[in-house]
């Protein structure tokens, strides 16, 4: 699934408090902890209950597998708060004190890196796209530790590159040893970047 029908997820599970006689509860919601949206609800005749309803992006750091996704979280607020208040000091709801109602997540799958869109689905099919990613990673170790090395005569063109690195100000052709890229795996988003170095001296440089 993608961003647009979380949305609608997102939409659906407030309706059902609305429906329920839940109005909007403002003088709450004008903080922010880093989540996507937030929106507090409570009921008219009862000033201590206070719902809020927010998404936001988690990480599953630390973790195997490496997974990572939006969660819409339910609960409701057990701090000293009153309900239909203006916005005030003491009306800040903190996400990680409220009483959990009710977990919805939606792990991140796959994304398109030219248009932009990500796409969403169960733990499951996150984990199988995972390690569908780790195999083609598995595959490239085998053909080879991405890793390209370049032609002595790219030698001419880094080395003024080289000469601005601390140190090396002085360095000379037949200094250089070797002028190669590294392709880099990231496994926690499955993207590839690529790195430049050199050895000169016998000594690895970064090329920036």
């Amino acid at each position: 699934m993608l961003f647009k029908e979380i949305n609608r997820i997102y939409t659906e599970k407030i309706k059902e408090y609305f429906n329920a006689g839940y109005t909007i509860n403002a003088g709450t919601m004008s903080g922010s902890e880093g989540e996507i949206a937030a929106i507090d609800l409570t009921r008219e005749n009862d000033s201590t209950l206070i719902i809020r309803i927010y998404m936001e992006e988690f990480y599953c750091y630390g973790e195997m597998p490496y997974l990572r996704g939006i969660r819409i979280v339910t609960g409701s607020v057990t701090d000293p708060i009153d309900a239909n208040l203006d916005k005030r000091m003491s009306n800040t709801i903190w996400n990680n004190r409220l009483k959990a109602i009710d977990e919805v997540r939606f792990y991140k799958i796959g994304e398109d890196k030219v248009g932009g869109k990500t796409w969403y689905g169960t733990f499951e099919e996150a984990k199988a796209a995972q390690e569908k990613a780790f195999d083609r990673f598995k595959i490239d170790s085998a053909i080879g530790d991405g890793k390209h090395t370049f032609p002595i005569s790219s030698h001419k063109i880094i080395l003024p590159l080289i000469k601005k690195q601390k140190g090396f100000k002085s360095a000379r052709l037949s200094d250089v040893d070797e002028v190669y890229g590294e392709t880099i795996y990231n496994p926690l988003n499955g993207k590839t970047s690529k790195r430049y170095y050199a050895r000169v001296r016998n000594m690895k440089l970064r090329l920036r």
